[in-house]
């Protein structure tokens, strides 16, 4: 429970104060005429909220920097030439929403490919377990095969 007030000429706590109150913030004014902004937080016995935390948009964690780098560009460059040439300020706000959602859409294209990726390699591994063995050699000479064609001839097994 958090109480803000805007003015504070006397508070007082019944009983044990420091056991109930968590911590005292007092903030500046904003402007001259303002007063000092006092902020309590009370110790409840309910479960604590999640700390809201503004979503990070940008960078994108992938195993793909090039990918994800290329596909924003490729979005987002006619978005600002368009924003430049229309030169209306007032479409700041709406440039930085639809910059968000693009971002927010790779992030999900991103997740997707990799999930698809990875899933892929689960439905491969997982034959009945008589063929396993059969399996795990015939990705093992894939990776043999892909591994001689970008090095050449020059690997050898050992």
């Amino acid at each position: 429970m958090e109480i803000s007030l805007t003015r504070l000429d006397r508070f007082y706590v019944k009983g044990e104060p420091f056991t109930d109150a968590q911590w005292l913030d007092v903030i500046e004014p904003a402007h001259n005429s303002d007063y000092h902004e006092v902020r309590l937080e009370l110790k409840s016995n309910s479960l604590k909220p999640p700390r809201s935390k503004a979503p990070c948009h940008y960078p994108i964690p992938s195993g793909r920097p090039q990918q994800i780098r290329k596909s924003i560009e490729d979005q987002l460059v006619p978005l600002l030439e368009k924003y430049e040439q229309s030169k209306k300020s007032g479409e700041w706000d709406e440039l930085v929403s639809t910059i968000q959602k693009l971002l927010d859409d790779v992030r999900k294209q991103d997740r997707t490919q990799t999930q698809r990726y990875f899933q892929k390699l689960r439905t491969k591994i997982g034959v009945p377990r008589q063929s396993r063995i059969r399996v795990i050699a015939d990705l093992a000479q894939e990776a043999g095969d892909r591994a001689a064609r970008s090095f050449g001839k020059k690997i050898t097994r050992l």
